[in-house]
């Protein structure tokens, strides 16, 4: 059995795979006792061949299948992990080679069953972004010291610094227990790493102030491509899923403004959309529904706001931060 495995998810990033991938080998000579595994999600391009160059190492598997989107590709690799700690690299960024040596590190004093550290964005050509505020960041109460999984989950809501990348979190395979992804939506992330987190109450987690991740902004990212049908669809199925989650996460403080932070966020898009009748019909089912099934996270101002002041709302909050 491997310490650590690396999962690296790609579909058409012909121009990205090798800087991912050698980024990777680059930290395994520095830290040996590492599987990588690839996944390509039926790439049209040379992605799957420039994959195939590195398939001679013992510890690389390469998976390759049809297109199922990131959350599919995540899922393919999860039964054939090897490790007792496993980490997410999406195939367009890439890892410092130092990673391994400081997860190690902390692992091996402290033992933790999480650790999440944080990553530095920097843009397709080359230049620092210095014009979004840093957004990888932790409360300043978190670092450098073990917390229980769900007290770092309200200390991250209550300071709005949650991240819910995986690719910003190591953790002990056994906790795949409780959390996969989501197939077929975007913002699986809020749902894989909440239940990462509060699937397992007692979880120890180990929050490192050191930026190991590096991420890439690029324009044909899913995350950058504005399909706000999609996002609308996508934030609903998130936001419905949350509250089925209710009953058993009714102790954790931060549950209900995560959830509420998660209504704005769908209220931010469809103002964005709000073109047709349909989509208003839409919006208003989601609301009656989210009403009936827990009324108390409308309790929220960003909610209220955003609700009433659409656009002008956002505008503000836009403003707002980047000022701050």
């Amino acid at each position: 059995m491997y310490k650590f495995a690396v999962v690296i998810t790609a579909y058409n990033i012909e121009n990205y795979i090798d800087e991912a991938i050698r980024s990777v080998l680059n930290a395994v000579k520095l830290f040996s006792n590492v599987q990588i595994i690839v996944v390509d999600d039926g790439s049209t391009d040379s992605t799957l061949s420039k994959i195939r160059m590195y398939e001679d190492s013992d510890f690389f598997t390469l998976i390759s299948k049809d297109n199922g989107g990131q959350s599919s590709a995540r899922n393919a690799a999860l039964d054939v992990i090897n490790s007792e700690f496993v980490m997410f690299l999406d195939g367009d960024d890439y890892i410092e080679e130092n990673i391994f040596l400081s997860i190690d590190k902390i692992i091996t004093t402290l033992s933790p069953d999480i650790i999440t550290f944080d990553a530095k964005e920097f843009l397709d050509d080359g230049y620092v972004d210095t014009i979004r505020p840093p957004s990888f960041s932790r409360p300043e109460n978190c670092y450098g010291k073990i917390l229980n999984s769900v007290e770092y989950f309200n200390h991250c809501i209550q300071e709005n610094k949650y991240n819910v990348s995986p690719c910003m979190y190591f953790f002990r395979v056994e906790l795949l227990d409780f959390a996969s992804f989501h197939e077929g939506i975007m913002f699986e992330d809020n749902l894989f790493t909440t239940d990462l987190l509060l699937g397992k109450r007692n979880s120890k987690v180990y929050c490192l102030n050191e930026p190991l991740y590096c991420r890439r902004l690029r324009p044909s990212s899913v995350m950058t491509t504005l399909n706000y049908d999609y996002w609308f669809t996508s934030l609903k199925t998130v936001l419905l899923t949350l509250i089925r989650q209710k009953p058993s996460r009714l102790d954790v403080r931060g549950y209900r403004q995560f959830t509420s932070n998660i209504l704005t966020t769908a209220c931010f898009t469809f103002w964005m959309q709000a073109n047709s009748v349909k989509k208003f019909k839409d919006f208003s089912s989601l609301l009656t529904n989210v009403l009936f099934k827990w009324p108390a996270i409308f309790l929220s101002f960003r909610f209220i706001a955003s609700l009433i002041l659409g656009k002008k709302y956002m505008a503000l909050a836009s403003f707002i931060k980047g000022r701050l």
